[in-house]
């Protein structure tokens, strides 16, 4: 499932220049984005027990005329 889901996202990317957009995304309407940066940090000198991550959330409002593809 992973394999899956990676190559279903560099499709994605290369079909949209390098940047994954979402698939029901739709052009010309406008989105929020809700990011999150998320640090833990020990202090270590050898880099152990520290974890960085970034975490993005893309909204859109739905219109009554919008049609959902499988």
């Amino acid at each position: 499932m992973e394999s899956q889901i990676a190559k279903a996202v560099i499709s994605n990317a290369m079909f949209n220049k390098g940047m994954y957009i979402p698939p029901r995304i739709v052009k010309g309407r406008y989105i929020c984005f809700g990011i999150d940066n998320i640090g833990f940090d020990r202090r270590h000198q050898d880099g152990k027990d520290t974890m960085h991550g970034t975490v993005m959330a893309v909204f859109q409002q739905k219109q009554e005329t919008d049609t959902i593809k499988a």
